[in-house]
């Protein structure tokens, strides 16, 4: 193992002279003096000495056999251990070309020989103390290199008077350049980004005319290609008289913080998703763009947007398929942008676009310098034919469409909040309209908006107070006249007639997401209604009950569905849930294991509404469905309407075949009862047996001796239409 080395302070002084007298006398003065000192007598063992002690200080003789003092001296020069070690020559001569030669040999001094011992003394201390400086302020010199490295800083230097420059290690490292060569200050200049090159010109200038320090930042292009950024500041150090003497300057290279930076403002200003502005940083565009648009009286179009549908995806094919939905919609949406910026550039039609995210699967645009409304249109419908061609998300092609609404500066507001608020009433209105559209604000709409809050907030303190009461309309086998049970339906107010129908508060109730508290309200009042009427001796019956979409895509929807029932006093095996197909459809990734485990509990199942919406008959070999209802749509036609009465042959003769029951709603005349009867269809709901009634009313229907119901125009029907279930 190698020894550690000696600190300098502990490191000899080396004498080498052939003279063992001379290297005696010397050695005892230096000893003296508390030096630890060795010996050589000659240029060869000096050498060897030297490599093994490292010594602070060689005192070397001129005048030697072999190797002479210049020789040796030279020789230690090129040693690694000694190339920076003090050298003493001694001469007998003290003639100028003895001199020069010895420190042309590299000679740290000399002294002449006969040797004076105050002199050596004060010499050797001289030269020590001198090394021990020099020592430090190389440490000190290379611990500000290393601080200027770590903190990416340089230094340089500028002489006015002597026109000389100087820069540090940290300046070639900041720059990306070669210390093969000095660095001249074109060198730095060369490599400042032309865009930055004559502000940085400019800085170094102004230190002359106010000798104040000056700031300048700026980009340079390294040799290895990558861009950096850098803060730049520089000085003027005048002389005593006050006359221009030192430029001095620093660099630091702050590209980290500069990224930092960017990033912060990144996250701060710009949905991370679709790299679009968010809401924050599209207010504070539109602001400006407002503000120009009123000094300049032009046309603004505000428009928000919102997907068609778009839970769907989340719940079909996961939020990681929806993220990239939005993305790709996202970089549409610029693309469209960029294509009207070009049209304004090419035109005189206008379009210069502001891009935002909302948030969720909303986003915000603005045209500005518009001609006129219909522009706005026209860039709408463009908009909707943008988003028309499939996304491609992991194999599979997404179909997605929007609904736009649009509201102009200065007629519809002079504010963004103004003008997003009346876009959010059009868009609504878009929505209401069939989805994949655009609408324009108008005051009309507004004051329906202002109708719709009222009804929200009327239908909330109704769920509230349980102002809503549960009618039920009998389910009937048309051959006797049996009533089978009822299908449950929801009404409001509880008494009097209806203020508001059910296709106006049910689908508010879903918006604004409070359908499940009243469709478990519902089903735990049918449940009771149920009960009461099984202890009257009525029955047996079975209880229809709508399931929402929000409902049956709620976790555990099977537990809390017999929950519910249960605490009503009513058996699984007693009611029948009816859903729709597009609520089927909306959750089919889950929509098989949910049926199922309803049916493990003894629920029956209905598909409500078929063949209104997608009609797929695939799906119903596989869900587990016991009843297939037929729509009023398709039975209001089948004695007037051929196709009609086809389509509802095919629907029934369907259900047989998968042994499902075919119920057909909305029947009104006696024909269409004997049509339906015809063709095998023997349940049947409707006006011509029963408008929807009361838990009381329907109790009344089920005594041996009912009453002769009416139709729906008053007329009495057959005393037997509706009896009693035996």
């Amino acid at each position: 193992m190698s020894e550690r080395p000696l600190a300098a302070s502990q490191r000899p002084l080396l004498i080498v002279d052939d003279d063992a007298i001379i290297r005696m006398a010397i050695g005892g003065i230096l000893k003296a003096d508390g030096y630890c000192v060795e010996e050589a007598a000659d240029g060869a063992e000096a050498l060897v000495r030297a490599a093994e002690l490292r010594p602070r200080l060689v005192i070397l003789d001129v005048v030697m056999p072999g190797m002479d003092g210049f020789a040796t001296c030279r020789a230690l020069r090129q040693a690694p251990a000694t190339r920076h070690a003090l050298v003493m020559m001694l001469t007998g001569r003290e003639d100028n070309d003895v001199i020069t030669e010895a420190f042309d040999a590299g000679a740290s001094d000399f002294a002449t020989k006969p040797v004076n011992p105050a002199i050596l003394r004060h010499r050797v201390r001289f030269l020590l103390r001198a090394e021990a400086a020099r020592g430090d302020l190389e440490r000190s010199r290379t611990n500000l290199e290393t601080a200027q490295r770590l903190s990416g800083l340089g230094s340089w230097e500028w002489d006015n008077a002597q026109r000389t420059f100087h820069a540090s290690i940290g300046i070639s490292e900041v720059f990306g350049l070669s210390l093969d060569r000095p660095l001249r200050p074109r060198d730095l200049l060369a490599r400042i980004h032309p865009e930055d090159r004559s502000r940085v010109i400019e800085t170094l200038r102004e230190p002359f005319a106010s000798h104040r320090v000056y700031q300048v930042e700026c980009r340079i292009a390294r040799l290895d290609g990558t861009e950096r950024h850098l803060i730049a500041q520089v000085e003027l150090r005048p002389d005593d008289g006050a006359q221009p003497a030192l430029l001095v300057g620093t660099v630091q290279d702050v590209t980290e913080r500069v990224q930092a930076d960017r990033q912060i403002r990144q996250l701060a200003y710009f949905d991370t998703l679709t790299e679009l502005p968010n809401r924050l940083s599209f207010g504070e565009q539109m602001r400006l763009v407002l503000a120009s648009a009123r000094r300049r009286r032009q046309l603004v179009a505000v428009m928000f947007l919102d997907l068609d549908n778009f839970k769907r995806i989340n719940d079909t094919l996961g939020h990681g398929a929806g993220d990239k939905v939005l993305a790709c919609v996202g970089q549409r949406l610029r693309e469209v942008g960029r294509t009207e910026d070009a049209v304004a550039r090419d035109s005189e039609e206008g379009g210069s676009c502001t891009l935002g995210r909302q948030g969720g699967d909303e986003f915000l645009l603005a045209f500005c310098d518009l001609n006129q409304p219909q522009d706005a249109g026209r860039i709408a419908l463009r908009i909707l034919e943008a988003l028309r061609d499939p996304i491609q998300v992991d194999g599979t092609e997404v179909f997605v469409s929007a609904s736009l609404g649009i509201s102009l500066f200065p007629d519809d507001g002079t504010d963004l909040e103004t003008l997003l608020k009346h876009a959010d009433v059009a868009l609504y209105h878009a929505k209401a309209s069939g989805r994949n559209a655009f609408h324009f604000y108008s005051t009309t709409m507004n004051q329906n908006t202002i109708e719709r809050f009222e009804l929200e907030g009327q239908v909330r303190r109704a769920l509230q107070r349980e102002e809503f009461s549960v009618a039920y309309q009998p389910l009937v086998d048309g051959r006797t006249g049996a009533v089978l049970g009822a299908e449950a339906l929801a009404r409001w107010p509880a008494s009097g007639p209806p203020v508001v129908g059910p296709a106006q508060f049910i689908p508010l109730l879903e918006q604004i997401g409070l359908i499940q508290p009243l469709s478990e309200w519902v089903m735990y009042q049918a449940g009771c209604a149920l009960a009461a009427w099984r202890a009257q001796g009525l029955g047996p019956l079975r209880l229809a009950i709508n399931i929402s979409a929000q409902q049956f895509g709620q976790p555990a929807i099977a537990a809390s569905i017999e929950r519910v029932v249960r605490s009503a006093g009513v058996e699984p095996e007693d009611v029948e849930l009816e859903l729709t197909e597009s609520i089927l459809l909306a959750h089919a990734g889950r929509s098989v294991g949910i049926l199922r485990e309803l049916k493990a509990r003894g629920f029956r199942l209905a598909v409500d509404d078929f063949g209104t919406g997608y009609s797929s008959f695939g799906y119903l070999k596989n869900f587990p469905v016991d009843t297939l209802k037929i729509d009023r749509s398709f039975i209001s036609g089948v004695t007037t309407e051929p196709r009609d009465a086809a389509i509802v042959q095919a629907m029934v003769g369907l259900a047989r075949s998968l042994d499902i029951e075919p119920l057909a709603e909305g029947v009104e005349t006696v024909e269409q009862k004997a049509f339906l009867e015809s063709i095998g269809c023997h349940t049947m709901q409707g006006y011509l047996f029963s408008r929807p009634v009361g838990p009381a009313e329907f109790a009344a229907l089920l005594q041996p001796a009912a009453p002769v119901i009416l139709s729906a125009a008053g007329h009495p029907l057959l005393p037997a239409t509706v009896r009693p279930a035996s």
